[in-house]
């Protein structure tokens, strides 16, 4: 390729990205989520370390930096998203160069586009689960770069990726899980390629059949290698399967276990395709060798980042508030912040959408255009009709929403089919190191999707959507006789629909209906950063953060349950180590709150009545909040309570 077209290109959907995200860079808001965000940094930067001064929603990474945001952009709730898009803008490249490996620059210019438009510009927030999707894109470009030119540089930098996606959510350590898949992968493909050197080389001239057999004892030799394998695939699928089993249903169960059951079978299928290997020199300690010489660069590139994270911790001899909070409170996050993905029917337009695009591949002539015909004249009515018909908008959804399994399957029995052990690489339908790259879109896409569990809200879809579409663009790359007419239809349907039918309606109707913007109204308040919300948010907050002011003075409140954005925007800080109140022990919560209401300086009460996730307050807590704060007034769903 032309590298001043490439260079070029890049600059014009760089260019494009950044404009179309920076006119959403400031629409809308979820007030809790901003509020977390923006006052676990303020209490950063006064001093106060995550999950021992105060209970930190995620690792904590994240907060450092949103905190350093603060500081360079001020404190107000735009700052955190003005380092957010910074990154957004540095993983455009990362993007685009994955998609070249793939298609030609003008196409992977044209996904670039595609992703934004399924990505931050729906939800400009900067929660972490953007973070992991970026870390995540540039993790798998410093593998596909390994892949090119092996060297440990490219595999320690593809762990710190995972490191810092950790960091920000702990839900990076699924991108880590797919990775090793991918190095299991890896490591088959050189022992497959060694053993047809070896079966080539013991060929005599006109044979089809190798002459020399495989002893016994060789075969013996791979015995503990394989073994490895199957006990990691089989503990594994058994956790996974245990973690999602314990809220999921059949949704769940395809949506984020059948992509890792079919990625573990080409595993296994692998391996038996080996043992079956008529010539090999490849004893166990040599594959345990190849493996770790993957394994242990990344692995201490993982490391790297999450041990410098840990320091201060060890140094305030806090690692034991570190682990409770991080991980003894794991189920009770998972129980409260649960929310059911899509009903398993609303798969059917998916699977009709790549059996249509699987017959334009295969057929010919007028069937083919048939069939491109049907598919396109779908997309169109249903493009047409979604914004006034529910099942329209629904069908159009669900194509993309259940792309991921498909993509894995679809995915797993190609590499299958075609990856199976034969006597010469002319025997192999796809290369080795597409295969390899294939596989790798498909775990890390897969493993990541884990993202949406156990809260499966439709934005979450949008977390990984990205890393779908470059799985699709690289199982694609094998198939010369995809039809370009279906190819197209698809791209300009999905990109419509997301950018003029599902964005405009904020993440509260996406997934659900279509709906015009509403996010159009400045929060006009001090520490809201120009942030545009719906009118009825803007009413509520601008009339909300002046009346706590005006009572509470130089004094200090008390606001709950979940209401951190509300201490944030009124400039008060927060009595209490609850950033969300479920995280917590309800009884000690209770008497935390009776304590502070015996507080002279607390002036000051504000009860939300319909909280976000954690329960509202008992009626008994609220008659004494009543009795010893006797004035109030009701503003949305919060009561102001003062003496």
């Amino acid at each position: 390729e032309n590298p001043l077209r490439w260079l070029a290109i890049l600059l014009i959907v760089w260019c494009a990205s950044g404009i179309y995200e920076g006119t959403h860079l400031k629409r809308g808001w979820v007030p809790w989520d901003a509020g977390a965000y923006a006052q676990s940094a303020e209490r950063v930067l006064d001093g106060q370390l995550p999950h021992r001064d105060f209970t930190e929603v995620y690792t904590g990474g994240l907060t450092y930096l949103n905190a350093a945001a603060m500081r360079i952009f001020g404190e107000n709730l735009a700052a955190e998203r003005l380092m957010m898009f910074a990154f957004f803008l540095a993983w455009i490249p990362a993007f685009y160069w994955i998609a070249s490996q793939f298609c030609p620059d003008w196409i992977a210019g044209a996904l670039v586009l595609l992703a934004v438009a399924w990505s931050v510009p729906n939800y400009s927030e900067a929660v972490p689960s953007w973070y992991n999707l970026f870390f995540a894109t540039w993790g798998v470009a410093a593998l596909l770069a390994y892949l090119k030119r092996p060297h440990w540089k490219w595999l320690a930098l593809a762990g710190a990726c995972g490191g810092l996606s950790f960091l920000a959510k702990s839900v990076g350590l699924c991108y880590v899980s797919g990775v090793l898949l991918f190095f299991v992968f890896r490591e088959q493909s050189i022992t497959r390629t060694a053993i047809c050197a070896a079966v080539a080389a013991g060929r005599a001239p006109g044979e089809r059949k190798p002459v020399v057999k495989t002893p016994h004892a060789l075969r013996r030799r791979l015995n503990w290698y394989s073994a490895f394998v199957i006990a990691s695939l089989a503990i594994f699928l058994a956790l996974l399967v245990r973690l999602v089993s314990e809220l999921g249903g059949y949704s769940e169960t395809i949506l984020f276990i059948v992509p890792s059951v079919a990625l573990s079978v080409v595993l296994l299928w692998n391996e038996v395709e080996l043992r079956g290997a008529r010539r090999s020199d490849r004893s166990s300690s040599k594959r345990f060798s190849d493996l770790l010489l993957m394994e242990v660069p990344f692995y201490a590139g993982v490391a790297a980042p999450i041990l410098i994270f840990l320091a201060p911790y060890v140094r305030a001899h806090a690692m034991g508030a570190l682990l409770h909070d991080l991980f003894g409170q794991a189920s009770t996050r998972i129980l409260m912040a649960y929310d059911f993905p899509d009903t398993t029917v609303t798969i059917i337009p998916a699977i009709f959408l790549a059996v249509m695009l699987l017959l334009s591949a295969r057929l010919r002539g007028k069937a083919r255009w048939i069939v491109v015909a049907c598919a396109g004249g779908l997309l169109a009515c249903g493009m047409i009709w979604a914004p006034f018909n529910y099942d329209a908008y629904i069908g159009v959804w669900g194509a993309a929403y259940w792309m991921i399994p498909i993509l894995a399957v679809v995915g797993s029995f190609l590499l299958m089919h075609s990856a199976r052990f034969r006597a010469s690489y002319a025997a192999n339908r796809v290369p080795n190191a597409v295969g390899e790259r294939i596989f790798l879109l498909l775990a890390v896409t897969a493993l990541c999707s884990l993202v949406e569990f156990p809260f499966s809200s439709p934005i979450y879809f949008c977390y990984v959507a990205p890393l779908a579409i470059l799985a699709l663009a690289a199982l694609l790359q094998p198939v010369p006789r995809a039809s370009r007419a279906m190819l197209a239809a698809l791209y300009a349907a999905f990109l419509v629909f997301m950018v003029f039918e599902v964005t405009p309606g904020f993440i509260y109707l996406m997934g659900f209906r279509y709906g015009p913007d509403a996010q159009r109204v400045a929060l006009r308040l001090p520490r809201a950063g120009g942030l545009r919300v719906d009118a009825e948010s803007a009413a509520v907050y601008g009339e909300l953060v002046p009346l706590i002011r005006a009572h509470a003075g130089d004094g200090e409140i008390y606001a709950g349950p979940d209401s951190p954005e509300v201490y944030f925007l009124a400039r008060y800080a927060n009595p209490t180590p609850a950033i969300y109140d479920f995280l917590g022990d309800t009884a000690r919560e209770r008497e935390r709150i009776l304590r502070l209401m015996a507080n002279p300086q607390v002036r000051v009460m504000v009860v939300n009545g319909k909280p976000a996730l954690s329960a509202s307050l008992d009626e008994k807590l609220r008659e004494e909040i009543a009795r010893q704060f006797p004035n109030g007034e009701m503003v949305g769903n919060f009561e102001v309570r003062w003496r």
